[in-house]
């Protein structure tokens, strides 16, 4: 029974090590190995063959069992300045524990869960923010006057997020009509970009174990939590870089075929909330849809990654005309698993207020190491790899800033140039009365006449309007549209109010 409860215990102790390693190749292992050489000690007399060997490389270990203290500072002051939950204290008492009773599997499993909570390393380069994050971009559009997001969606009804707290809890909403068709495009517009640049698609699942959200830096216990759990104690993604990651869950890659570049599209789910009046309506909530992009590659290519990650974000958000402003953000910005992140923040006009939109971390081999992700070096050797993810395009923040960052007057918006070949790409639906119209111009904007035509419940124009006599189809109204005033290329939406 000894000999079993010891060997669950060296096992036991093997996993945790591997999650530490990821702070410093020294810190906390010490103590692990301590834990070993005591065990080790007790089954050397039962001559347990198999593992003699690793109980005697242990042993060496025990000489250096006083630098622990050193080491644990260590990791405590990388908590500190991150603004962590500081449980140093709880480890040390559990180390004791242990090194006295080493075949404490309750105490193991105690200590597995706390170190799991450690964060990652700090990049040197962020401890000089303090608590401020260093902006290291911004774009030099003018600020947008227009109508905040939900005056639009009020005023032509595509949007319910009241009274469904009965049915639907809190922070709820629903996208009717056009709006939901335009997220949709959105989303598609993401993912051709990503396609094109060479990030292979990938459809996820939602429903995932908690191996692999704990394992990306997410805890599934606490009272503190942001995820879900369900009665199967599985849980709902909080992000499809959760399933990407676990998808690579105890592989071996070769280092010849990295960096692997994947992408997502997703609904995640939060238990996170908001009080805040600038966080009204749907910019917070505890549904919505992501474009994700992830990536494995080693550690000599993570950073290079992060940087192209960011670039994409940066090219995704200029072709959408948004103000935006990147930041390098400060140490007690940073979630566990990351090293170092950017966010993407754009002005909100109906918010005055810089709004988060986008974000992209290196998170080295913290993830690697919890879910078991390697590669085999071109010399033969297996290294831990290196995550990282950016988020592309996420709804309903998204819309936001494309309404408020595009021209909306006189009853419509222009919408970018880049969406044009989604939105004209419609499989096949039909416009109907009492919805937004989309037609393509050159020119800022058409005569007041043409954009204040309302459309019909026949497809039909007001025949006194200037386009009236050219036809009263829809189609005979664009192309006389085209041929009046010989507009191509921009587009604009034509709301339409009801009567």
């Amino acid at each position: 029974m000894m000999v079993s409860v010891a060997f669950d215990c060296f096992e036991k102790v093997n996993s945790i090590i591997l999650q530490v390693s990821h702070i410093n190749n020294n810190i906390l292992q010490m103590a692990l190995f301590r834990i070993c050489v005591n065990t080790s000690r007790r089954l050397y007399k039962c001559q347990v063959s198999r593992s003699a060997s690793k109980y005697v490389a242990l042993r060496n270990f025990s000489s250096s069992f006083s630098k622990l203290r050193d080491e644990l500072d260590t990791i405590e002051k990388n908590i500190l300045l991150r603004k962590h939950t500081n449980n140093v204290s709880i480890i040390k008492s559990l180390l004791a524990e242990l090194s006295e009773h080493p075949g404490n599997i309750d105490a193991l499993k105690k200590l597995e869960l706390e170190v799991g909570k450690l964060p990652n390393r700090t990049h040197e380069r962020l401890i000089a923010y303090g608590e401020k994050p260093c902006e290291i971009q911004r774009n030099q559009l003018p600020l947008p006057k227009v109508d905040d997001f939900s005056t639009v969606c009020k005023d032509f009804n595509y949007i319910r997020t009241d009274h469904l707290g009965n049915f639907n809890g809190h922070k709820s909403y629903y996208l009717l009509g056009d709006l939901a068709n335009l997220e949709q495009s959105l989303i598609r517009f993401t993912v051709e970009y990503l396609k094109r640049n060479k990030f292979l698609l990938m459809s996820v699942p939602d429903i995932l174990p908690g191996s692999f959200i704990n394992g990306c830096g997410m805890q599934t216990e606490g009272d503190r939590t942001q995820i879900y759990k369900i009665e199967t104690e599985e849980c709902l993604s909080g992000t499809s870089e959760m399933a990407l990651a676990g998808l690579f869950s105890g592989t071996v890659l070769d280092e010849k075929k990295l960096p692997l570049k994947v992408a997502a599209v997703s609904r995640c789910y939060r238990a996170e909330t908001s009080g805040l009046n600038e966080e009204k309506g749907i910019y917070r909530v505890h549904q919505f849809t992501k474009v994700e992009m992830f990536s494995v590659c080693s550690k000599n290519q993570s950073e290079a990654v992060l940087e192209s990650f960011k670039n994409t974000e940066v090219s995704l958000y200029e072709k959408l005309n948004f103000r935006f402003r990147v930041l390098d953000m400060p140490p007690i910005e940073l979630g566990a698993s990351a090293f170092q992140k950017y966010d993407i923040e754009v002005w909100m006009s109906g918010r005055q207020m810089w709004g988060e939109i986008s974000s992209c971390s290196n998170c080295t081999d913290y993830q690697a190491k919890r879910l078991n992700i390697k590669y085999r070096t071109t010399a033969g050797n297996l290294e831990y790899a290196h995550t990282v993810n950016g988020t592309a395009a996420a709804m309903p923040r998204l819309l936001i800033s494309l309404l408020e960052s595009n021209k909306i007057e006189n009853g419509t918006i222009s919408v970018p140039e880049s969406l044009k070949e989604i939105l004209k790409d419609r499989n096949g639906w039909e416009q109907k009365a009492d919805s937004l119209e989309f037609y393509w111009f050159d020119g800022d904007c058409a005569p007041n006449s043409v954009i204040n035509a309302i459309i019909d419940e026949g497809n039909t124009v007001d025949e006194n309007s200037t386009a009236g006599a050219a036809g009263k189809r829809i189609e005979d109204f664009v192309a006389a549209l085209y041929l009046k005033y010989n507009f191509v290329g921009m587009r604009l939406e034509v709301w339409s109010k009801q009567n």
